[in-house]
């Protein structure tokens, strides 16, 4: 699903809260398919947009899809080091724009599309 898009099922949903920026949130899990994270909220289940969460970092995420270039660095314009299969799981050090850093094992720093990326829990 194209980043920004707002699943139909969504569309009807009502805004229950609005939260200043740097609130922290405890995600639950992401919803599958979508840009959309499951999280709690005053005890109830809330659902939020990709859009507006930050991860803590570091964070572990793992790979959405079958499989996603690991650059040296954080734009396409960087040559092509690796490759994530769908499900390999990177311990995420910091975020440049939209490029997710890391360390490979011999301690070279690489970058990943954020977009192609899902939070661990």
């Amino acid at each position: 699903m194209p980043r920004g898009h707002v699943p139909k099922w969504h569309l009807n949903g009502a805004v229950v809260d609005s939260l200043p920026q740097g609130t922290e949130v405890h995600v639950t899990g992401k919803v599958l398919g979508t840009d959309w994270y499951e999280c709690e909220l005053d005890g109830k289940t809330v659902y939020m947009s990709d859009d507006w969460l930050d991860p803590e970092l570091p964070q572990v995420m793992a790979c959405t899809v079958d499989a996603l270039n690991i650059r040296t660095g954080a734009s396409t314009n960087y040559p092509v080091v690796g490759i994530l299969r769908r499900g390999d799981k990177v311990k995420i050090s910091a975020m440049e724009n939209d490029w997710l850093k890391f360390s490979l094992a011999d301690g070279s720093i690489v970058y990943v599309a954020d977009e192609y990326m899902a939070a661990v829990y």
